[in-house]
């Protein structure tokens, strides 16, 4: 499991993640969830990237739990 995030790596993520193009119209997403996915992905997630309508990305990650039928976060 990784260590918590320090406020200047909050800070450096973030700054990253508002720095790719998703402007509405036409809200493009594509590049946000690629970026998301290959965090979480390093991070040790399973990640599936779902798209209904092209360039429209969702991001569904799978936090393995340690305990058999336990709490199943969503975010």
């Amino acid at each position: 499991m990784r260590k918590p995030m320090s406020l200047g790596e909050v800070r450096r993520l973030f700054s990253e993640l508002v720095g790719i193009p998703s402007p509405n119209p036409p809200g493009y997403t594509d590049e946000v969830a690629d970026f998301i996915a290959g965090y979480l992905e390093d991070a040790g997630l399973e990640v599936e990237v779902v798209s209904r309508t092209r360039h429209r990305d969702n991001v569904v990650a799978t936090l393995e739990g340690v305990e058999e039928g336990g709490p199943r976060p969503g975010l």
